[in-house]
């Protein structure tokens, strides 16, 4: 909660102040970038080292780096030159701790419990996502920037002695003393080799990538989409009504659990994903859009929490902080990668071919979905969710993937 509402004020302080979208862009890439380039290390110290250790030094050194951030805001030489350097340092140990929490989890919680905690992990996640706007917009109006940052630091102080009065099991280390490079590339290696040995993890971080492709290109089509047929109160909704569709989901995961085989569930939701994408692709009504997107992130949290759980029990304990950050490092890719092909897409392809008269495509798929503003971004949509519901069969069809709960962990070789 403390670094969402932090990182909403930063971005929210520089652009008001500078009135330039560039800097405000700048300060969101550098919470983004570093904990991306990042995240292949950090599966390997997590391997590594005693992860506990690793969590309270990762939270009190990101608690430093915003209280370096009050200091150059006090002393006015709060620029984004001047802040970014921390701010990236900030986002890499966010990349540590959540490596390690996944880790960490494993050791914890009782195998036929993993759904459920993985769920619970995603429901502050949803909390955070809904209240941190809402909290951040009220301070920032209430309260100074150093105010706030002052409030991030007594965040991650309380986290850090949270963490020391958890008893965590000691997890079996990996590899060398020594952290050089090659030392490094060889474990990277033998992470991905853990992962080629189990043709089922293959084709589960496929479907993953499936759910990210579409959530990146959700995101990104979201606002043109919306704006083709209503308003920005529309939008709003909208937003509103993804947030709470997350919540939704990770709260029903919570309580029940996710069914006893959790490919099954995986399977079902990212179906039942596609088919929300489809509808929200067929009518020209904001308010339908606005339940699609519900049901879209309401089944985020079956798709990632029974996927994280497969991935805890197939993976060695010793190996888990490399595999976790190939995973991450996927996601982070392809959600960039959707949101970099989806505008062009919509803008040059789509759109042109289902306008009035001159669109190559308006005649074949005018007469279901429209033709006109914002209906090649429909297509668009459409086409997207008929493939991910054709991945989940073929995903279904196929016995690795389907008994891929039900196999025993992966050795490392």
């Amino acid at each position: 909660m403390g670094s969402s509402i932090t990182g909403f004020c930063l971005g929210l302080w520089f652009y008001q102040h500078t009135g330039s979208v560039t800097q405000y862009a700048a300060v969101r890439t550098a919470t983004l970038l570093p904990s991306v380039l990042a995240l292949p290390l950090a599966g390997i110290f997590v391997d590594r080292y005693d992860r506990q250790k690793l969590l309270i030094a990762t939270e009190l050194c990101a608690g430093v780096c915003s209280l370096i951030l009050a200091a150059l805001f006090v002393g006015r030489v709060f620029t984004v030159w001047t802040v970014l350097p921390t701010l990236a340092l900030a986002s890499v140990c966010g990349t540590f701790q959540s490596t390690a929490l996944s880790a960490i989890l494993v050791v914890l919680v009782a195998p036929q419990q993993r759904t459920r905690a993985n769920a619970l992990l995603q429901l502050g996640l949803a909390v955070s996502e809904i209240v941190a706007p809402l909290a951040a917009s009220a301070l920032s109006s209430m309260v100074t920037l150093a105010s706030i940052l002052a409030f991030d630091v007594a965040s991650f102080a309380c986290a850090a002695v949270v963490i020391v009065f958890v008893r965590i099991p000691k997890s079996p280390r990996s590899g060398s003393r020594h952290l050089t490079a090659a030392f490094m590339w060889h474990e990277f290696g033998r992470a991905c080799n853990l992962i080629r040995r189990a043709p089922g993890l293959i084709g589960l971080l496929g479907l993953g990538a499936v759910v990210n492709l579409n959530i990146g290109f959700v995101t990104t089509l979201v606002v043109p989409l919306i704006m083709s047929v209503s308003d920005e109160m529309a939008l709003g909704r909208t937003s509103s009504a993804a947030a709470v569709g997350f919540l939704v989901g990770s709260v029903t995961m919570t309580l029940w659990g996710g069914p006893k085989r959790a490919i099954w569930g995986i399977l079902a939701a990212t179906a039942l994903q596609g088919g929300f994408m489809f509808c929200a692709s067929l009518y020209v009504s904001s308010t339908t859009i606005a339940a699609a997107a519900f049901g879209i992130y309401f089944t985020i949290p079956f798709v990632s929490a029974g996927s994280q759980a497969i991935w805890q029990q197939r993976i060695p304990i010793e190996a888990q902080g490399r595999i976790f950050s190939i995973r991450s490092t996927a996601a982070v890719v392809i959600l960039a990668l959707a949101s970099v092909i989806a505008g062009p897409l919509a803008d040059r392809v789509f759109e042109p071919s289902m306008r009035a008269g001159s669109g190559t495509l308006a005649s074949v798929f005018g007469p279901y979905i429209g033709i006109g503003p914002g209906r090649g971004i429909a297509l668009m949509v459409a086409l997207l969710a008929i493939f991910t519901v054709f991945i989940a069969v073929v995903a279904w069809i196929s016995p690795s993937v389907r008994q891929v709960g039900n196999e025993c962990s992966v050795r490392d070789a």
